[in-house]
């Protein structure tokens, strides 16, 4: 493969950034509207299977795990999910179909 039919980066990147965002918006708004039983059981839904590492925690603790793991979580598949996408449309300009 040469360098002109490589998939370019910048997608893929601002698509993990983009999930990573969403999640973290999504997770603040949880943690603002809910209370602390029913939040926790959101973010254990929200983040599974990365959130049975921290099913324990609770308060700031479990926060900052959803943040930190579950962020990075949907930041990968956000990337997969563009990646796959940009790989389909590269193969299917290049065969005219």
């Amino acid at each position: 493969m040469s360098r002109r039919d490589e998939l370019p980066r910048a997608p893929v990147k601002r698509a993990f950034v983009a999930a990573f965002l969403l999640h973290t918006l999504a997770l603040a708004w949880i943690w603002t509207r809910y209370g602390q039983g029913a939040r926790g059981g959101l973010v254990v839904w929200m983040d599974l299977p990365w959130s049975l590492a921290y099913l324990g925690k609770s308060g700031r603790t479990l926060l900052t795990w959803s943040s930190l793991v579950g962020g990075a979580w949907w930041g990968f598949l956000g990337a997969l999910f563009a990646r796959l996408l940009g790989r389909l449309a590269h193969r299917t300009r290049a065969t005219g179909r």
